[in-house]
């Protein structure tokens, strides 16, 4: 079973930003990630918890992960296909470049390492992307 929403709290004081993707934005895009692959009945409903997603943290919170929804969909779709992983692109150790080979084409995604991070932690994600 899933953490309650009780756990994900926000730090500070009210109307404070977070530059970057941590804190409270990591811990939600993390819960959206996992209840992604949960039971339909345990998803966090965005209507019943607009104030959520309403400041800026909640809604790079929404993005971050519909962004890695869909890179998990493109890598779990092409099983027969290899990922290629390169860290450091462009001399930022931070950065991750994915080349997933989808139809007729390839898609790159660049990811941060935290991104990466969460990317991992779903479900079959971690051994297509290092066998």
């Amino acid at each position: 079973m899933l953490p309650s929403m009780s756990v994900i709290r926000r730090a500070g004081a009210p109307g404070e930003t977070r530059p970057g993707f941590h804190g409270f934005a990591r811990k939600l895009a993390a819960r959206l990630l996992a209840q992604d692959c949960a039971q339909p009945g345990e998803r966090l409903s965005r209507n019943r918890h607009f104030e959520l997603f309403s400041d800026g943290a909640g809604r790079l919170a929404l993005r971050i992960f519909r962004h890695l929804r869909s890179i998990r969909k493109d890598i779990l779709g092409s099983a027969a296909s290899p990922v290629l992983v390169e860290r450091g692109v462009g001399g930022d150790e931070n950065r991750v470049r994915l080349r997933i080979a989808i139809g007729g084409g390839v898609r790159t995604a660049y990811l941060s390492a935290d991104e990466l991070d969460l990317l991992l932690s779903t479900p079959g994600i971690r051994g297509r992307l290092y066998g």
